[in-house]
């Protein structure tokens, strides 16, 4: 009985494997520029304990190492945006940073900015975020003499916060929904 759960669960492992590698190659194929969040992902599952078996399941750490290396092979710039960024809490309009702090705040998914008045959805304003920091950081390295991008218009920034769970569902329902049309 225990090798039948193993063989389930080893099983289940390399489906989302391998629906992984066909997302990571199709992301590091279409876009030249890629943008994640460093995201302590242990940190995360401590404090959100009600959805970390979900977290488990979907594996964004796996998921996010597999981009990098398929970017390096694609020659797709992957840029890493450090822990420190705040990238939900600044304001994607005016700059300051207003949004809602620290992980006890992770439920508040809309705010509005203070000094400027903009209303944000958390996820969104990250994104724009994370994108002004590759573009920025793309940008350096352009000037430094290294991009390794090959087309400066196709961008995608992933924020390694709830949304990235979302992001990778969506990317799987989408993969496995063209899967099993081709195989029907």
């Amino acid at each position: 009985t225990r090798d039948k759960a193993n063989k389930l669960i080893r099983k289940a492992i390399n489906r989302r494997n391998d629906v992984y590698h066909k997302i990571t190659t199709d992301l590091a194929k279409e876009y030249s520029l890629i943008t994640v969040e460093d995201t302590s992902f242990k940190k995360l599952m401590t404090a959100l304990h009600n959805t970390a078996k979900t977290w488990q399941a979907y594996a964004p750490a796996t998921f996010l190492s597999m981009l990098e290396y398929k970017c390096s092979w694609y020659g797709t710039t992957f840029i890493k945006a450090p822990k420190y960024l705040k990238s939900t809490q600044i304001c994607s309009e005016c700059g300051c940073i207003t949004g809602p702090k620290g992980m006890q705040d992770l439920s508040i998914r809309h705010w509005t900015c203070s000094e400027c008045g903009t209303e944000h959805d958390r996820d969104v304003n990250a994104t724009k975020n994370l994108d002004a920091y590759g573009l920025n950081e793309y940008k350096n390295r352009l000037l430094r003499g290294h991009s390794g991008c090959k087309d400066s218009e196709c961008i995608l920034s992933l924020a390694s916060n709830l949304s990235d769970l979302e992001v990778i569902k969506y990317l799987l329902s989408k993969k496995l929904d063209n899967f099993q049309s081709s195989s029907n």
